[in-house]
C-alpha cells in the first residue's frame, strides 16, 4: 500500500497544488503497474516565450491524469483545454486552432492513430505528440511517419513535456 500524506488543498500556494496531483498521478500509475514508484523533482515554472499565447489540447480519457497535467501546463504559463475522447478532440479542432496536442494512444471511442491523422487534415500546422500507458514501439515509426512530433510513455516527466512544447513554439 502506498501512503499519501493527507494536504488540505485549500492551504496550498497553487504551484504546490500542481506539484501534488502530479505525484499522486504518477503514485497510482505506476503502483497499479506494479513499478517501484521514483520521486523526482517537478521542474519549476516555464513561462512562454514571445508575445503569442501558446494554445495546447490534451486528449486523454484517464481523468487524473487529464485534469492533473492540465493543471500543470495552465501553471507554465500555457493556454490548455483537456478532452476525454477523439470525438471531442476533432469537434474541438474544427472550431478552433492548437498549436499543440498531446494525444493519447488509446481512447475509448476513435484509435488514436486515425484522430491522428484527422489531426492533420484539419489542421496540418498543428504539432502533435502521441502519449500512452501501454508499450507502442511497433507503431511509434508509423506514428512519427503520420505526422507525431513525438511520443511518450506515461508516467513521463513533465520536464520531457515542457521541453517539447518550448523546442515547437521556438
Amino acid at each position: 500500500m502506498v501512503e499519501i500524506e493527507e494536504v488540505e488543498l485549500r492551504t496550498l500556494p497553487h504551484e504546490r497544488i500542481t506539484d501534488c496531483f502530479s505525484l499522486l498521478y504518477r503514485k497510482i500509475f505506476d503502483c497499479s503497474n506494479g513499478n517501484q514508484f521514483n520521486s523526482e523533482p517537478i521542474i519549476g515554472k516555464v513561462e512562454n516565450k514571445g508575445s503569442k499565447m501558446v494554445r495546447i489540447l490534451v486528449v486523454d480519457d484517464d481523468l487524473i491524469f487529464g485534469k492533473s497535467f492540465t493543471t500543470i501546463l495552465k501553471d507554465k504559463g500555457y493556454n490548455v483545454e483537456w478532452v476525454n475522447s477523439g470525438n471531442s478532440a476533432i469537434a474541438q479542432l474544427e472550431n478552433k486552432y492548437f498549436d499543440i496536442v498531446f494525444l493519447d494512444v488509446k481512447l475509448p471511442d476513435i484509435n488514436g492513430a486515425e484522430v491522428l491523422k484527422r489531426v492533420k487534415a484539419i489542421s496540418p500546422k498543428t504539432n502533435v505528440i502521441m502519449i500512452t500507458a501501454f508499450s507502442f514501439d511497433e507503431f511509434a515509426e508509423e506514428l512519427i511517419q503520420s505526422g507525431a512530433f513525438a511520443y511518450f510513455n506515461k508516467p513521463f516527466d513533465i520536464s520531457l513535456a515542457i521541453r517539447a512544447i518550448e523546442e515547437l513554439i521556438e
